[in-house]
């Protein structure tokens, strides 16, 4: 039987609000990271930022991961958590894209990678199923990542 955590997670969604057009006008990278930079310390304000879920198709493989690089010290500073636990997904059927995120996840500290080994897609995205076991292994790795650097996380 799965453990059954007490803990709140308020979840600050991003990217997705920019596919549905909610952030229409907003041109650039920068327009977005500080809307998603707006909505964290909004978010902040109720709770405790302690770590970063990210998850993006594979579509733009070269631009993406040079700028999650950049998010991820950008938001590390910004919010004075130099250890700041990331944990990002890897895309199935994306073998290229998820051996650049291991590779990122090996430079950089406090990051690790939520597998997408064995999960499978209905056209795209990732089906039921295989959503809620992304999810898991989300949280196993975040949990991982937090054990490994919470004396060591900036509060």
């Amino acid at each position: 039987m799965a453990e059954v955590l007490t803990e709140r997670v308020l979840v600050v969604p991003t990217e997705l609000f920019h596919q549905l057009g909610y952030f229409q006008g907003f041109t650039s990278e920068v327009d977005r990271y500080r809307e998603a930079r707006r909505r964290t310390k909004q978010a902040c304000k109720t709770g405790t930022f302690k770590g970063v879920l990210w998850h993006q198709d594979g579509s733009r493989i070269d631009s993406s991961l040079s700028y999650l690089k950049d998010l991820i010290g950008n938001l590390r500073v910004e919010f004075r958590q130099l250890n700041l636990p990331f944990v990002v997904g890897e895309c199935a059927g994306n073998e290229a894209r998820n051996a650049m995120l291991e590779a990122l996840a090996t430079d950089i500290h406090a990051t690790a990678v939520a597998s997408a080994n064995g999960l499978t897609t209905d056209g795209g995205c990732f089906d039921a199923a295989s959503a809620r076991l992304l999810g898991q292994r989300y949280a196993e790795r975040m949990l991982e990542v937090q054990a490994e650097w919470g004396d060591r996380i900036d509060r």
